[in-house]
């Protein structure tokens, strides 16, 4: 055993530049992956944000830097999504109930919008109809 460990370390520092020349080429990959996928991920917020609240508040709200708790938090739970199937389902569900919590939202402030101005324009004024 001991043996076989030595002839291991011997024949790992006899190793080429040659057989190590990958992890350069690897490195480089991984940083234009991640620079990819951080333009990639500005332009897709750009876009929703832009859909969402129109041209210049978007413009205006993108500008706004997210704080340092914002980014840790979506870092720690991108990292939990990724590393399991029931983190990614948790996560996952938890995005939907949002999205549907924020459509709920939303609905019930046009329908009380609707409401005001429908009770402005009866005759009597608000409240008589």
């Amino acid at each position: 055993m001991a043996k076989a460990s030595k002839m291991n370390r011997k024949a790992k520092a006899a190793r080429t530049d040659a057989e190590l020349e990958p992890t350069p080429s690897l490195l480089l990959m991984d940083i234009g992956f991640r620079t990819a996928l951080r333009i990639g991920r500005r332009y897709l917020e750009r876009g929703v944000l832009r859909k969402q609240l129109g041209a210049e508040q978007a413009k205006r709200t993108y500008k706004k830097k997210r704080g340092v708790t914002k980014k840790l938090t979506s870092i720690m739970v991108s990292r939990f999504a990724a590393r399991s199937i029931p983190g990614a389902m948790l996560v996952g569900s938890g995005i939907l109930v949002k999205t549907l919590y924020d459509q709920r939202k939303a609905e019930r402030r046009a329908e009380l919008k609707a409401r005001a101005e429908a009770s402005e324009k009866t005759p009597g004024g608000p409240g008589k109809a």
